[in-house]
């Protein structure tokens, strides 16, 4: 049965995608180290069953039944990350920290406002939504009295709202198992959300292997707005399965291109709203007591305005979005180009495997047909009132000893 049960709930945007793939690559460590990493999606797709969240394209039944099953077979720790759980109410909380059955930690990643707002937007387009930035921005960074724009600003601030997802988990587990891990300032050390993370948890993983450096790449102002606008334009796709596939494959391409564009940023009075907000926050959070890996002046949006090189995507003219679009066009067909070619290599490798499997299959029906004919021979000589143990009998035990030998090999 495991001893501890560590949640790493988000927030999202804070290098979840980088701490989940590190843990990934190095599952091995993690295991040396006493903790269980769920192989694969279960981690995830065990929270949905167990909340019973329902996708049109994906069936999550008893996905939480293996991961206890994991659980209990494991007397160390696990670790279980998943970013949307920093945004479930009171009760899934509740109905999660009594199904781990064991002591639950807490570990909870953040990074300041400023980076967050215009990260979680991008986040939103390759999800298929159509708000501008502008839209974004002004919804998050004030109360509005406009329905879509209230309505927008509850649901970014209940994932991201510190205090507000500690008092949430706080019924259920007390702050003195709660960690928080700030992500360092743009221009860090990544390996050091690693030690931080690592410390956490009580495992090292500074030095250890590192994800790809394109994995969750951000987006110019001119490639996401050229995403967004596809988004409001391509919707007979999302009724198809996998739907978010073309949106991750396009993404990808326009990433590899995002320093050839101009960024987007709060403006200097959302910019200034973000940090004042961060500054009242850590006055709370330091009240609060809670554990700190890292340092809560990392959660504060820099004392300065926004850099020069920031456009609004909207403003984004027609040759930018074409040239966004020749760019990742050209990205995809070398990637098409490297799959296909990859396809054939493994058709080949599965054909001749394929051709010796079939060849093995035929070895040993032969060494089974001579088997039996020499059987049948012993049988014979047998009933004609033989006892001693005949040639043909050892015959038959090397032979069977062969085929023994030969099914082992494939």
């Amino acid at each position: 049965m495991a001893r501890r049960v560590y949640l790493h709930i988000g927030t999202m945007k804070s290098a979840t995608s980088y701490l989940q793939e590190l843990c990934a690559l190095n599952a091995d460590h993690l295991a040396a180290a006493g903790m269980l990493w769920p192989a694969g999606d279960l981690r995830s797709e065990a929270v949905k069953d167990l909340f019973d969240w329902r996708a049109v394209d994906a069936d999550f039944t008893g996905a939480w039944g293996r991961l206890a099953r994991a659980m209990r077979r494991h007397d160390g720790d696990v670790l279980i990350s998943y970013e949307l759980l920093a945004g479930v109410s009171g009760a899934h909380v509740r109905r999660l920290v009594k199904a781990a059955k064991a002591e639950v930690h807490v570990v909870l990643t953040a990074r300041d406002t400023g980076r967050l707002i215009p990260s979680h937007w991008q986040t939103t387009i390759k999800n298929g939504q159509t708000h501008t930035w502008s839209q974004f921005a002004a919804a998050i960074c004030a109360e509005s009295d406009d329905a879509d724009a209230q309505r927008l600003h509850t649901w970014f601030w209940k994932r991201h709202d510190l205090m507000s997802i500690i008092s949430r988990w706080q019924h259920s587990v007390p702050v003195g198992r709660m960690v928080l891990v700030t992500v360092p300032p743009a221009g860090g050390d990544q390996e050091e959300v690693a030690q931080r993370f690592g410390d956490a948890i009580g495992v090292e993983l500074r030095g250890r292997c590192q994800p790809k450096p394109w994995t969750n790449s951000s987006l110019g102002a001119h490639s996401v707005e050229l995403m967004r606008r596809l988004n409001d334009q391509i919707v007979d796709v999302d009724d198809l399965a996998g739907s978010r596939g073309w949106r991750r494959a396009l993404g990808q391409a326009l990433a590899e291109h995002g320093d050839k564009e101009p960024g987007f940023a709060l403006s200097a009075a959302q910019h200034d709203w973000a940090r004042r907000r961060a500054l009242a926050a850590n006055v709370e959070l330091e009240k609060l007591g809670i554990r700190v890996e890292g340092h809560l002046d990392d959660l504060i949006p820099a004392d300065c305005p926004p850099p020069p090189a920031v456009a609004d995507p909207v403003e984004t003219s027609e040759s930018e979005l074409l040239l966004a679009a020749e760019r990742a066009l050209v990205s995809m067909a070398t990637t098409v180009a490297e799959l296909t070619s990859t396809g054939k290599e493994a058709d080949a490798e599965l054909r001749s495997a394929q051709q010796e499997k079939a060849k093995a299959e035929q070895a040993a029906a032969r060494l089974r047909r001579r088997v039996q004919r020499l059987e049948a021979q012993s049988q014979a000589r047998a009933e004609e009132g033989g006892v001693r143990r005949s040639p043909t009998s050892r015959a038959v035990g090397r032979l069977r000893a062969a085929g023994t030998r030969l099914r082992g090999s494939r």
